[in-house]
């Protein structure tokens, strides 16, 4: 009968704005979590039945986790295991929903590991930035104030060591106690590097349809 294996996680980057971490093991799995609690996994599955064999009651060491292994699950993730495209469509999803909550809680930590130096960015009002023009979007500013930043219709792509990502992209915000609302179509390439598995490498937004 097979047992849980346990995953050790390493800190990856710690956001000094809100306390959120971003763990990774040697497996290329990620995590990312607040001070006391876990808010997604990132890749999946972590923790996968194994057949391994029964260890005495009296060791200790099988006991006890390791300070590093800071997460663990009760119970084994259904995902296919024979299924590497569907494990990487999971991925790209999570890294979405992490990038637009990176802007959400104005956490560059997260940004700088997730978008590449190289990474070509162009705004709604055809601005375009590079990898630090995205980050000052992203960081605390004077006066300004998040209320949200979310995503919906989100559809992945999954090409030879790359992915395309499209999608809605809603946010809120106040700037000196004005408020502001916005909606953005917007479209993300992904290619394999990076400290996460994956960074960006390309972020378009466009006008969205009025509702």
């Amino acid at each position: 009968m097979g047992e849980q294996r346990v995953e050790h996680f390493s800190l990856l980057a710690r956001s000094k704005t809100n306390g959120a971490m971003v763990l990774t093991a040697k497996s290329g799995h990620f995590i990312q979590l607040s001070e006391l609690e876990l808010v997604t996994w990132a890749i999946r599955p972590v923790l996968s039945l194994v057949p391994r064999p029964a260890m005495p009651a009296s060791d200790a060491s099988m006991r006890k986790l390791d300070e590093s292994a800071m997460v663990r699950s009760t119970q084994a993730p259904s995902f296919p295991r024979d299924s590497h495209a569907r494990s990487a469509v999971d991925s790209i999803r999570v890294l979405d929903s992490l990038w637009a909550r990176a802007y959400a809680t104005q956490d560059t930590t997260f940004a700088n590991a997730l978008f590449a130096d190289s990474m070509a960015a162009t705004s709604a009002g055809g601005v375009s930035k590079g990898k630090q023009g995205e980050l000052a979007d992203t960081r605390p500013q004077p006066g300004l104030q998040m209320h949200y930043f979310r995503t919906a219709q989100v559809e992945v792509r999954m090409y030879s060591g790359a992915a395309i990502v499209t999608g809605l992209a809603e946010w809120e915000f106040a700037q000196n106690g004005q408020p502001t609302a916005l909606r953005r179509r917007y479209t993300t390439t992904y290619v394999r590097g990076g400290p996460l598995g994956w960074r960006t490498v390309a972020l378009h937004l466009g006008p969205a349809a009025v509702r």
